[in-house]
């Protein structure tokens, strides 16, 4: 018996729709991933441009932490010598 999840619009409410389903092996579990979106197309393109901000934010912060990180390895490594 399947039951029907609600999935609403995080920004508007309104019902997400499915676009694209499929499945796939990861060792030995099998994952069935589901793509879905707003049906209004004003709202999904906010909610991407959001989405893309978030992710160069982050990528940001990463390559600064990785940058700080080979900064502190140097100046310890002066300190020692």
């Amino acid at each position: 018996m399947l039951s029907t999840i609600s999935n609403p619009c995080v920004r508007c409410g309104k019902e997400r729709i499915v676009l694209k389903t499929w499945t796939a092996l990861v060792g030995k579990a099998k994952l069935t991933y589901t793509d879905t979106a707003c049906p209004d197309s004003d709202c999904q393109k906010v909610i991407n441009d959001e989405i893309l901000a978030q992710k160069t934010k982050r990528e940001e912060i990463e390559t600064k932490k990785a940058k700080d990180k080979e900064e502190r390895a140097k100046l310890l490594a002066s300190a020692k010598n």
